[in-house]
């Protein structure tokens, strides 16, 4: 017995002695290393400790880890008739040059239901849209059509409300469109509806959020051309189509502001493609064309001058490319070739030499729709988004034909010189903030007659030449005489001290401002709302 508790005494002594050689790591330099990790391991550290899995679970790590994200997945989709499934399957991109699948993810699409109808095509009933920040976007396009937000890398899923009041039997094509609005943070889907030669509806719905709402039909009078748009730089792209024919510009719907503009096509000289020549994509975050034989891509987003010929497919004419996939670091550019409607062939081109191989990818050929290369991340499609509950009352009223919108605006952290999460005064160092945040709208509480009351006494300081401090004085330059004495003032405005420095400066930042929303009615400060315009320098409104 006393041989046995002096081993056990023993053992505590030395675990504890162990336990307190041990290094520790400061937690900065831990999240340094988990956000290089491929997502696997990271899914596995969640059963370490509490810290680490509240860590990892911490959307700001999830942010913080796909920007230092390396590793891509190749995503396709296919129809089993054995099954009769769609099949969405999900490889390391690496293995496209191994032919060894493994580390596979696998998920199996539970529509149709059992009763659909066996004739119908469903080879091409479900098609991959787009993918961004690892969230890779499905689309149904059978009866009941739907769409799929799906992340492979930590398996998760989320089916989307089913927009209302459509007219399905109706609908001759759908277009999709998938992307991420990084001022709002907000992932959106567009879905374009095309019921005639011209005639267009467009839905978006904001990810997070239990609704679709429609904005104006497609523009120029055209019809987007294929499935899906491309996703670049906060925009969707598409391809119009106007009587049949493709026009000479691409559709770029911005995401932020939910408006369409023209981006303008290289240009081609005397053979201009037709619809079915062409095919936009991106590599390297840029936007990418393929004209039948040609590869180009537009280095500055929106400048039609930084379009470039990245190369020319002039060593094999039996086949056409159809879609630019990935672009690797050695400039590798993995290509979708079609010989003909039915059969799909990957292509490896290597810039430098010129040359190609072909690449034998499980279940290319009978592919629903084209590959999809996307980055590993934690993030969820089950995503909640930044609208809050007065942003969904506006929406469902604008829904419901009133004219009434709300748009956020972008802090200018970069043009003032203020690190990145400082955004309010709460965040920072007084000496960090101090004169830096330029708000574009401010607020005030109270009323407009007691702003403008205010800047008249501290610019004009009509206190300073009383001889008691309970005299009274009277603000100068007001539509209506207002008198009042110095013990009614502020400390700082009666006698200058370090607060004074303060607020002299927030006011200063007022005055840079695109103008000041006041808690007020305009019906009751008319005269002040001028004044404050004219004599102060601020435009206002009254809310």
């Amino acid at each position: 017995m006393k041989q046995q508790r002096h081993a056990r005494c023993y053992s505590s002594t030395t675990e504890e002695t162990l336990t307190s050689s041990l290094p520790t790591l400061p937690l900065d330099l831990i999240v340094e290393i988990l956000c290089r990790l491929p997502v696997k391991f990271l899914l596995q550290f969640l059963s370490v400790c509490k810290l680490w899995k509240s860590l990892i679970s911490d959307s700001k790590f999830a942010n913080k880890h796909l920007h230092q994200s390396t590793t891509h997945r190749i995503n396709s989709v296919f129809y089993s008739s054995f099954l009769r499934r769609h099949i969405f399957e999900s490889y390391p991109l690496d293995s496209i040059f191994s032919n060894i699948y493994t580390n596979a993810t696998h998920f199996h699409l539970d529509h149709p239901p059992n009763s659909f109808d066996e004739d119908y095509p469903l080879d091409g009933a479900c098609s991959i849209v787009a993918s961004c920040n690892g969230i890779v976007c499905l689309a149904y396009s059978y009866d009941d059509s739907f769409v799929l937000l799906w992340n492979p890398s930590i398996r998760k899923f989320k089916e989307l409300p089913y927009p209302e009041n459509l007219k399905v039997h109706f609908i001759i094509t759908t277009s999709y469109g998938f992307g991420y609005d990084h001022v709002n943070d907000n992932y959106k889907v567009v879905v374009v509806f095309r019921y005639s030669i011209n005639k267009t509806q467009v839905l978006v719905h904001t990810v997070g959020t239990k609704f679709w709402k429609s904005i104006q039909k497609f523009p120029f009078g055209c019809v987007p051309l294929g499935r899906s748009g491309t996703f670049v730089s906060g925009t969707i792209n598409w391809l119009p189509l106007k009587h049949g024919r493709v026009k000479s510009f691409i559709v770029s719907f911005d995401l932020r502001t939910e408006s369409y503009r023209k981006i303008l096509q290289p240009d081609y000289g005397e053979f201009v493609p037709d619809a079915e020549e062409l095919s936009l994509g991106v590599l390297r975050e840029c936007l990418c064309l393929i004209s039948y034989s040609n590869v180009w891509i537009m280095k500055e987003f929106g400048n039609k001058g930084s379009w470039t010929k990245i190369f020319t497919n002039t060593y094999n004419s039996c086949f056409d490319l159809t879609k630019a996939i990935y672009m690797f670091d050695d400039d590798q550019v993995l290509l979708e070739a079609s010989y003909g409607p039915d059969t799909k062939k990957l292509i490896l081109h290597d810039r430098k030499p010129g040359t190609f191989k072909f690449i034998k990818f499980k279940n290319a050929s009978t592919l629903d729709s084209s590959l999809e290369v996307c980055a590993e991340s934690l993030i969820s499609p089950c995503y909640t988004s930044k609208i809050g509950g007065l942003q969904k009352l506006i929406d469902s009223d604008f829904n419901s034909g009133y004219s009434i919108k709300t748009q956020l605006i972008e802090f200018p952290l970069a043009q003032v010189g203020l690190s990145e999460g400082v955004e309010n005064v709460k965040d920072g160092t007084y000496s960090e903030i101090l004169g830096k945040i330029i708000p574009r709208i401010y607020f005030y509480c109270s009323s407009i007659f007691s702003n403008c009351a205010s800047y008249l006494v501290r610019k004009y300081r009509p206190h300073d030449d009383l001889i008691s401090d309970t005299h009274k004085f009277t603000i100068p330059y007001l539509p209506h005489t207002i008198k009042m004495t110095p013990l009614m003032l502020a400390d700082w405005i009666r006698t200058k001290n370090s607060a004074t420095g303060y607020f002299g400066a927030v006011f200063e930042s007022e005055k840079r401002s695109c103008g000041t929303l006041y808690n007020s009615f305009h019906e009751l400060e008319s005269d002040y709302e001028k004044l404050n315009k004219t004599t102060i320098g601020i435009k206002s409104w009254s809310a």
